[in-house]
């Protein structure tokens, strides 16, 4: 989320709880969750005037983002955008594969925290990355991550 889209919902909880939201309790709040889409941070912010009666650190923040993101999940799921529908087939197929099995569970996570909107579209990348690395640099010792899939194999194998 933008600086901007942040500070807009944070002058929403200091108007609800004036005088609670100091410089470095702001700050803090903006290290957890500026990693964050604005979507989710909204509702937080959203869920937080409705139902508390004190202001809502940065500890009752995460509580509430774990709440939004089972409630979105929820309604993707109930109206067949995500979830089980897609995680079901991948980990059947997962359990079928001769790739190594820390890296398919390592894959599968990947895929379901960006599903659920546990990380943004860049933490994604870098985890696909970050795995194509670890790939790349187990394959010389015979051990395919990929499950045996001619395009990646090493060409020395070929």
């Amino acid at each position: 989320m933008n600086r901007d889209h942040f500070l807009r919902q944070l002058d929403r909880l200091k108007k609800q709880w004036p005088n609670s939201y100091g410089d470095e309790r702001s700050a803090r709040i903006w290290a957890v969750f500026k990693d964050l889409d604005d979507g989710t941070f909204v509702s937080m912010v959203d869920t937080a005037i409705d139902r508390m009666r004190q202001a809502p650190l940065a500890e009752d923040l995460s509580r509430l983002e774990a709440e939004v993101r089972n409630r979105d999940l929820q309604n993707r799921v109930s109206s067949g955008l995500g979830g089980p529908s897609f995680a079901a087939p991948l980990q059947q197929a997962a359990r079928k594969s001769s790739a190594d099995p820390d890296f398919v569970k390592a894959c599968l996570k990947l895929l379901r925290d960006k599903d659920t909107g546990r990380n943004t579209m860049a933490q994604f990348l870098e985890g696909c990355d970050a795995l194509d690395q670890l790939a790349r640099q187990l394959e010389p010792r015979g051990r395919s991550h990929y499950g045996g899939n001619k395009f990646y194999e090493r060409t020395s194998e070929k």
